[in-house]
């Protein structure tokens, strides 16, 4: 909660606004009993058994610097903040909007590889099929699905293709691997990508930005310009 306040402070304080935390002395910092100086009742007892009375608790107010950002936004989105939960969104919607004119992705067809602006990464086989879904789609311009589920059927259709065109004697290539006999459905689709997003964002640096790429709530595509997506 206090992780919370402090983001809503910098994103949506104003310079006059104050965000403080109240300091108590000790020993009451570490008795879960005690809530302030004037608490009724006897004497609290600290970790070691120690009586001690609430009245003689001291406290002090500390202010908590912070920078506020209200004004940056105003330059940079051209509005004001509005709401805590609308600036979030429209921050993600600006990350993902410059990420997708800067990277550049190249999915192999032949093996589960894929390159973000160069930086090789290397996705299960499962989540590989959605990513060659997706990129395929971008590089056509088909277009995203509204949400997941509208994208099952046409996910299942692919991998199905894929599996068809598979290399016969090359059992080593990646489109033999029995799981991908497994139909998706809506909650693999939610996992698989939530998986990616995970990976992407650990690695870090460019492999991060294609996390705000990938589908989300309300949007089933891959949110990158057709330029920039290489099917090798």
């Amino acid at each position: 909660m206090g992780a919370l306040l402090y983001a809503c402070l910098s994103l949506a304080g104003r310079e006059t606004d104050r965000l403080t935390h109240v300091l108590v002395s000790e020993p009451f910092e570490t008795i879960p009993e005690f809530y302030f100086p004037g608490r009724p009742g006897g004497p609290l007892s600290d970790r070691g058994g120690s009586p001690h009375a609430a009245s003689a608790a001291r406290l002090e107010l500390a202010d908590v610097p912070f920078v506020p950002l209200r004004n940056l936004f105003v330059r940079d989105l051209g509005k004001r903040v509005g709401t805590f939960s609308r600036l979030i969104e429209t921050c993600r919607e600006q990350v993902r909007t410059r990420a997708g004119r800067t990277l550049r992705i190249e999915v192999d067809t032949g093996r589960c590889r894929l390159k973000v602006n160069g930086h090789e990464v290397a996705p299960s086989a499962r989540e590989h099929v959605v990513i060659l879904f997706l990129a395929t789609r971008a590089k056509r311009e088909e277009g995203g699905f509204p949400d997941y589920m509208n994208a099952v059927e046409p996910l299942n259709a692919f991998q199905q293709k894929l599996r068809a065109n598979r290399p016969p004697r090359i059992l080593t290539d990646w489109r033999h691997d029995p799981r991908l006999n497994q139909a998706f459905a809506e909650e693999d689709l939610r996992k698989l990508v939530h998986s990616l997003k995970t990976k992407r964002r650990q690695r870090g640096g460019d492999a991060a930005l294609l996390a705000a790429c990938l589908p989300e709530k309300g949007r089933f595509s891959l949110e990158l310009e057709p330029a920039l997506v290489f099917l090798k």
